[in-house]
């Protein structure tokens, strides 16, 4: 015969009848009657197969009693039995919590239903009656969230309001950490002689904090100003009040983009000005080649008679755009001059010149007309 199991798998208590962790003299009255019970010699006249389970029955009895008789077996056995009946109990209770949940999210689950179809019942009953409530009920709702969003934004108005009339007293106060080092009571008395301080805040990195005053009259610009080019200790605003001195710093800075944008702009615009004139029509070519000769030729005229050319708006406009096409020709003219020395030709006299003047003149106005009258008809 095998030897006896000392394992929880088998349920030594169970088979001699007895409670779990039973004590051996329970278990020792419980063994003496069931091993008379299913002794071979009480069942030799049964039947063959009620004599075989009854042998087995014995058997498992006399391994039962091997176990727990023996004393270093018996606790050893149960021991571990112990630990199998605490994971059985834990694994009951957390079963049974579970069911506790379904039963009560299945209670919850048919109350709903049965409330959803009262809720329908109620409808169809009351009708259009019904459907005005229910509109009243979120009308209501609404209202009530309304009013909850206007107080959210009147509180978080209130705080910032409180923030920016506590900004007004702060100040920001930073020191080299390496050659100096404060706290709350050496910035007090640092800063007393600007006002009462209210509360010092001091950052974690232990090189900053936030000053707080108790009054808003304490002359903040002039703390400011006192530590401005301290080697140690350097103060700064907080809140609205650094904005708008960061914004007073940079203006100059805007004045001078500003200029830059002007230029800019003045040279885009000549830019365009020379872009337009290489995109212009041949009428609109010979008009403007008309108006510099127009130009030119009262220029002369001033100078001869020894007065002062005042040229118009236009005149200008046309006398910058010639002195550009002059530049350009100015080697021509200089090369076409030498070769007229070079062949002996000989210049007008100033007569001539007068009166190739007025010849020129008339016809670079008769021009002008003509071709201006072009120019307008094929633009209409």
């Amino acid at each position: 015969m095998p030897p006896p199991s000392n394992t929880p798998d088998v349920d030594h208590y169970a088979v001699l009848g007895v409670d779990p962790l039973s004590a051996l003299p329970v278990v020792s009255k419980s063994y003496k009657k069931l091993a008379l019970k299913y002794h071979p010699d009480k069942t030799a006249k049964l039947k063959e197969a009620e004599q075989k389970v009854a042998t087995d029955r014995f058997i498992q009895i006399k391994e039962s009693w091997a176990v727990l008789s023996d004393e270093k077996a018996k606790a050893d056995y149960d021991e571990k039995l112990r630990g199998k009946l605490a994971r059985a109990e834990s694994e009951r209770k957390r079963f049974g919590d579970q069911d506790t949940d379904r039963a009560r999210m299945k209670k919850e689950l048919e109350r709903r239903e049965m409330e959803s179809q009262n809720q329908k019942h109620q409808t169809s009953k009351t009708g259009w009656m019904g459907a005005k409530k229910s509109a009243e009920a979120m009308q209501k709702e609404a209202e009530q969230m309304k009013e909850s969003y206007a107080t959210l934004q009147k509180i978080k108005q209130t705080k910032a309001q409180e923030k920016r009339e506590k900004d007004r007293r702060t100040v920001k106060v930073k020191w080299k950490k390496s050659k100096v080092s404060h706290s709350e009571d050496t910035l007090i008395s640092l800063l007393r002689p600007y006002g009462d301080v209210e509360s010092v805040e001091m950052s974690d990195k232990g090189n900053a904090a936030s000053v707080t005053f108790s009054s808003d009259r304490v002359d903040l610009d002039k703390a400011v100003a006192d530590y401005e080019k301290d080697e140690l200790v350097r103060l700064s605003y907080v809140g609205d009040r650094k904005k708008t001195k960061n914004a007073e710093a940079e203006q100059p800075s805007g004045d001078n983009d500003k200029n830059k944008n002007n230029n800019n702009n003045s040279s885009s615009s000549n830019s365009n000005r020379k872009i337009d004139r290489s995109r212009e029509t041949v009428e609109q070519m010979k008009i403007r080649q008309a108006r510099e000769r127009l130009r030119l030729i009262k220029k002369m005229e001033a100078e001869e008679e020894g007065r002062e050319y005042v040229p118009s708006s236009d005149d200008e406009e046309e006398g910058a755009e010639a002195e550009e096409g002059e530049a350009e020709g100015d080697g021509e003219n200089t090369e076409s001059n030498k070769n007229k020395k070079r062949k002996g030709l000989k210049f007008p006299t100033p007569f001539t010149r007068a009166t190739a003047k007025q010849k020129t003149l008339s016809n670079a106005e008769m021009l002008l007309s003509r071709e201006e009258a072009v120019f307008l008809k094929l633009q209409a």
